[in-house]
């Protein structure tokens, strides 16, 4: 998050801070010029992706480099980490977002949840509750509090005398319009405007606009930024920021299965598409680096029920899957995947266009270029097309 030294229009109007959040896709950097968000050349920060079986690019924790690493001889590149070849059997290991765990001489992936992260403790792999929301910053007690990249440590900053805490940074009572500083370090701005603001009494507090509440602290307007859920508005007749009106929760598709036994939830970017040009129905879906897709075609729009391999059915399915380590030819698969199916089953319940859900079951046999198969089992889709 980017703050500024914002001069306002009107007569004995001080300056305020300004905050810009500058998203998941930049980072906050300083610069020649002062402060700015930068766009990040890679966004899971401070973890790693496999290129092929023996290379790995690491994100730092900025996400503004991302540098190849070879992985060792006796190593292979799965999941965002670089493993040994040959493990013991129940040996376990972090990936990106994942837990490695040894079965049958080699590294299966289990996911962790979306509040979780993968740390070693006690010599084992164990997805572990996040103790905060990555790059979120608050206050506790005039205290500024900065959650780290991945959720695992949180930085505090208490805030001087002639500071406040705000939106989770340390920031001067007031500004003199010229100063940027870098949120969340507690760097008091050099100059402080200490003649021109505006006095009040008690503790009386007033929307400035439907962003920023002013609070009346040593006799002198504050302006504090609402929070990005948030809007200054009258509370029981006192004005204060309040959480803003949730929106209906859309439902997240997913797509879940066993693999090697082992249950699988991808659930990012999961969703359907028709592909008009090819008469297709693709499915999609990943998690971390893995991804998973099942090509129905050829297949006119809403058509639901049975395919199989052994089926009358004209409509095939294609199933391609990447495992996160090398990417070879599949058979019937795009470039980027690592196994595409010989065998299966699979039933469409429910599609009911775009907007809507696409509601079914499958199950396969996958097979890689050097001949190995991997089953697929219990598969269930339940996503959105677009």
């Amino acid at each position: 998050m980017l703050a500024s030294c914002e001069v306002l229009d009107g007569e004995g109007t001080p300056p305020r801070w300004r905050y810009e959040a500058c998203g998941a896709s930049r980072a906050c950097t300083a610069g020649p010029s002062g402060q700015a968000c930068e766009t990040r050349k890679c966004t899971n920060l401070g973890t790693g992706s496999c290129l092929d079986a023996q290379t790995l690019f690491i994100c730092d924790e900025s996400g503004l480099s991302s540098d190849p690493e070879d992985c060792a001889s006796d190593e292979v590149c799965t999941s965002g980490a670089c493993v040994e070849s040959a493990c013991g059997e129940g040996d376990t290991r972090c990936g990106a977002g994942v837990v490695l765990t040894c079965q049958g001489g080699s590294y299966a992936a289990a996911d962790c949840a979306t509040d979780e992260v993968c740390l070693i403790e006690g010599g084992e792999a164990a997805c572990v509750a996040r103790l905060c929301d990555p790059e979120t910053a608050w206050c506790e007690d005039g205290v500024a509090q900065v959650c780290n990249h991945d959720g695992t440590e949180v930085t505090t900053t208490a805030c001087g005398s002639t500071e406040v805490c705000n939106s989770g940074f340390c920031e001067a009572l007031l500004c003199n319009g010229n100063n940027n500083i870098d949120p969340g370090s507690g760097i008091t701005p050099a100059d402080v405007v200490t003649g021109d603001a505006i006095e009040c009494e008690g503790e009386e507090t007033q929307c400035l606009d439907e962003d920023s509440l002013q609070v009346c602290q040593g006799g002198l307007w504050i302006t504090q930024n609402c929070g990005t859920n948030q809007v200054c508005a009258d509370v029981d007749g006192v004005d204060a920021c309040k959480a803003k009106a949730a929106p209906p929760l859309e439902k997240i598709g997913k797509i879940t299965f066993t693999l090697a036994g082992v249950p699988n939830t991808f659930d990012l970017n999961a969703r359907a598409d028709y592909i008009s040009s090819d008469t297709m129905l693709k499915i999609s879906g990943a998690s971390g680096t893995r991804k998973l897709e099942l090509n129905f075609a050829p297949i006119e729009p809403l058509s639901v029920g049975q395919f199989s391999d052994t089926g009358t059915s004209e409509t095939v399915l294609t199933v391609c899957y990447y495992d996160g380590g090398a990417v070879t030819e599949s058979p019937g698969c795009a470039v980027g995947f690592s196994h595409s199916s010989s065998l299966y089953t699979a039933v469409i319940d429910e599609w009911n266009g775009i907007g809507a859900s696409v509601v079914g079951t499958f199950e396969t046999t996958l097979n890689d270029a050097g001949g190995s198969t991997l089953a697929i089992t219990d598969g269930v889709f339940d996503v959105k097309q677009k």
